[in-house]
């Protein structure tokens, strides 16, 4: 794996997490909302392993978080966790 690729990972798995913290959910409750287990999110948490296509799908769709905010960093939707209220 390349070091971009990595980069990117870790940089998806950290707004990932940054979502499940802006939720205000514990890990456990969050990853039930979005289709994973808590052991799931703590591999996510720890840059063991992305979060999937399918569980960046649902939390967009459960809490209104922007694909493109996770994927790109780019700051855009209604609820996004990178915005200061």
């Amino acid at each position: 794996m390349s070091n971009s690729d990595t980069i990117f990972i870790e940089k998806l798995c950290d707004r990932f997490v940054l979502a499940q913290e802006a939720t205000g959910l514990s890990q456990a409750a969050f990853a039930s909302r979005v289709g994973l287990t808590s052991p799931q999110m703590t591999n996510i948490k720890k840059h063991r392993n992305p979060p999937s296509h399918e569980a960046i799908r649902n939390a967009c769709r459960e809490f209104g978080f922007s694909p493109v905010w996770f994927y790109e960093g780019a700051i855009f939707g209604t609820r996004d966790p990178a915005i200061a209220e």
